[in-house]
């Protein structure tokens, strides 16, 4: 549901991973190669240099939603996929 607390994108062709890889790179030196969608002005020419970004990414993963709306302001997408499993 959107709603202020919890809000959400409806535009179906926002993409919620490159919102928060966009917002992640911005403020590193460089970028992965393979962040084909995300623009920088330099991709990433040694495994030092890809450092803060994959340290980005261990701080990513403890993260809850309300801590990455608040750091990143990436909404979260207002259509999913709901997969059910019958017996």
């Amino acid at each position: 549901m959107n709603t202020e607390r919890n809000p959400c994108e409806t535009d179906p062709s926002y993409s919620y991973q490159n919102c928060m890889m966009q917002r992640l790179v911005s403020n590193e030196k460089c970028k992965p190669y393979w962040l084909i969608n995300i623009a920088h002005n330099r991709i990433c020419s040694n495994v030092s240099e890809l450092e803060a970004y994959f340290t980005q990414l261990q701080t990513l993963r403890t993260m809850n939603d309300e801590t990455i709306f608040e750091k990143y302001k990436c909404k979260k997408p207002c259509n999913f996929m709901e997969y059910k499993v019958r017996p």
